[in-house]
């Protein structure tokens, strides 16, 4: 039921009180001190009728649908958190202003109220290109919106009609603003959570994924215990980004000089079943930042523990390298080595040479090759190339010293403090130093089917 016309007996009746500033036969104007004692009987438990009485005013008068436009229009003053506002406009629009003076003062308002909804429009991106409708904008920051719009002096839009513009719940808006304190809080909460994850991210300089960092921190002093999720949700939040591994732009190296001398695929990709210093993978590739001259990388990593044990960094793709690469390996872990130990590559020129054959044999170790054109027979070490490549930084390097420095560092970050995720998070030879028990627990727990525990 719409508001009743007022007559001019009514009206009177209603000039004669002092919390009435100004009344028509469509609207009325009450006093902020009207409002802040109406509110004040309201909560101590008193109807809008009874209030109203006590302040001098015939309810008879109002009606019981302005009583009740009354109460809310205060209410959601109350809850704007702005206080009392004198000149608050509730209920019909007035069109039949007998005196011009007000008549101009009303359009004006009009004027100034389309204003305000024009720029509300504008700032919560409700104008799509080429038509009207709400955007895809999150329910939090329409919320900010409004609650700026409502604290602002000369607002004159209500939270009815904010709301139902924005696409939003005033019940959404009211919890919104009473939860402040808690999600400044999160906020606080968030912010000192994700400067500890930036400092694990940087640590030795090297960028992290969240699985990087969730290990890092397990071995910061004293640890910290984050949740995964946790840290790719503030990764996510803050903009934080590892970088991702890209495809392998060039083509194999040139496979000139090959023999016929391909060995058997002895490994089929039984990389940890044999353990430690068992099975080795070995091969070569380019590093080149379009700086420093174009140089060649040749590793030997334990295929079990994913350790580096030997590496060579050469400016010339000459076998020597290679050789000097196993070499090492002799020379530095040969007493961990037996005649079962198994070497694996693949077929290129190098390893196919009467070379690096005769190496091996003298070595006493045996040598196995992946079937041409598949990476996969030698998967860990590729896999060792991509993940060097992504995080190392040579792009400043213009020398092949200044390179070779950077990949020293990072070699020896690689093997002491770069945790991997399948290696009980630990580092490579720190899995290879850990007790056995404690390698073999992790190891069977993380084989056990879903659900299931030890009885």
């Amino acid at each position: 039921m719409a508001n009743k016309k007022l007559t001019e007996e009514e009206m009177n009746h209603l000039r004669a009180s002092h919390f009435v500033l100004e009344v028509s036969p469509s609207m009325i104007h009450f006093s902020a001190k009207f409002k802040e004692m109406f509110w004040k009987s309201i909560q101590e438990g008193k109807g809008p009728r009874d209030v109203v009485i006590e302040l001098g005013i015939d309810p008879d008068i109002l009606g019981e649908y302005r009583l009740n436009g009354l109460k809310s229009m205060i209410r959601n003053e109350v809850r704007a958190g702005k206080g009392f506002r004198d000149l608050q406009t509730y209920g019909s629009y007035l069109k039949d202003y007998t005196d011009p003076d007000a008549k101009v003062k009303y359009l004006e308002q009009q004027l100034a109220y389309k204003d305000q909804e024009i720029e509300f429009l504008k700032k919560n991106c409700i104008f799509k290109p080429g038509g009207f409708g709400i955007m895809n904008v999150p329910a939090s920051a329409k919320y900010a919106i409004i609650r700026e719009m409502t604290q602002r002096d000369n607002n004159l839009l209500n939270i009815v009609w904010l709301c139902a513009a924005a696409g939003v719940s005033r019940s959404g808006y009211y919890h919104y603003i009473e939860t402040a304190d808690l999600r400044r809080q999160r906020e606080e909460q968030d912010h000192k959570a994700f400067l500890i994850i930036l400092e694990a991210y940087r640590f030795r300089g090297y960028d992290k994924g969240a699985r990087g960092i969730y290990m890092r921190l397990l071995h910061m002093d004293p640890p910290e215990h984050m949740n995964i999720k946790k840290i790719r949700r503030l990764m996510n939040k803050y903009g934080l980004r590892c970088p991702i591994r890209k495809a392998n732009p060039y083509r194999r190296m040139a496979k000139a000089l090959r023999t016929s001398n391909v060995a058997p695929n002895l490994l089929n990709r039984e990389f940890e079943t044999h353990g430690p210093r068992t099975v080795l993978l070995t091969d070569i590739s380019y590093i080149i930042n379009g700086k420093a001259p174009r140089c060649y990388m040749s590793t030997i990593i334990d295929a079990c523990t994913k350790e580096l044990l030997a590496w060579v960094l050469s400016e010339s793709l000459e076998i020597d390298f290679v050789l000097e690469t196993v070499n090492q390996i002799i020379e530095n872990h040969g007493i961990s080595l037996t005649t079962e130990t198994l070497i694996n590559s693949d077929q290129g020129a190098h390893y196919t040479s009467i070379k690096f054959i005769q190496l091996i044999k003298d070595s006493e170790l045996r040598q196995s090759m992946s079937r041409k054109a598949n990476c996969w027979d030698n998967a860990p070490q590729e896999s060792f190339y991509g993940h060097m490549k992504d995080e190392i930084d040579i792009s400043q390097c213009k020398t092949f010293e200044e390179i070779h420095r950077a990949i020293s560092d990072w070699t020896d970050y690689y093997n002491i403090e770069r945790y991997q995720w399948d290696l009980a998070r630990l580092s490579p030879r720190e899995y290879r130093n850990a007790p056995l028990c404690a390698v073999l627990n992790f190891c069977y727990f993380r084989c056990l089917p879903k659900g299931e525990h030890i009885s």
